[in-house]
């Protein structure tokens, strides 16, 4: 099981104050996931072959809460689903716990790992 992050079903980019048009594309930091036109966080068009699409936003698992939405990958495509636990891990100094409604959870996770939530 994981959360990481996954490119391969990125369709769009999109800077939420307007930094993206037809003469200025998004800027797109990959590190950070932000504009670096305006260091806000970037929109992200995700669409798997099945015809699932989300707009999401990256951030780090420790500023993941629980009832928040996030797109993980399962099996060939992507799903979407609450967070119920996100917190430093209870086994693992250093790492964080994130688990998902109906997908299952993950204690193993680096706080900084970014993840594809729904803003």
């Amino acid at each position: 099981m994981t959360f990481r992050v996954e490119i391969v079903f990125d369709k769009h980019y999109s800077c939420p104050s307007g930094h993206d048009s037809n003469e200025h594309a998004t800027d797109l930091d990959r590190r950070t996931w932000t504009c670096r036109t305006c260091q806000q966080s970037v929109h992200i068009e995700m669409v798997d072959k099945a015809g699932n699409s989300y707009i999401v936003e990256r951030r780090q698992a420790r500023e993941i809460r629980m009832d928040d939405y996030i797109v993980y990958r399962v099996k060939s495509g992507i799903a979407c689903n609450f967070v119920t636990g996100s917190n430093p891990s209870k086994y693992k100094v250093g790492k964080w716990y994130l688990g998902v409604k109906d997908f299952g959870s993950d204690a193993d996770l680096s706080p900084d790992q970014y993840i594809s939530r729904i803003p």
